[in-house]
């Protein structure tokens, strides 16, 4: 996962700061963005045969 750090770096970007709610509001958004590419991922691994997601699985 990224790091408060890494955000807070991000949002420093573009000479902005994020409150607390703003660093939940990502987490969770990122979380989400994850779970649903490790499960078309996964599909695709499924339909190769394998049980490993290779990088090639994350191509959209």
């Amino acid at each position: 996962m990224i790091s408060k750090k890494e955000i807070k770096d991000l949002a420093k970007k573009h000479s902005k700061k994020l409150s607390k709610e703003s660093f939940n509001v990502l987490e969770e958004k990122v979380a989400t963005y994850i779970s649903e590419l490790i499960k078309s991922s996964s599909r695709k691994a499924d339909f190769s045969g394998r049980i490993l997601i290779k990088p090639e699985d994350f191509i959209i």
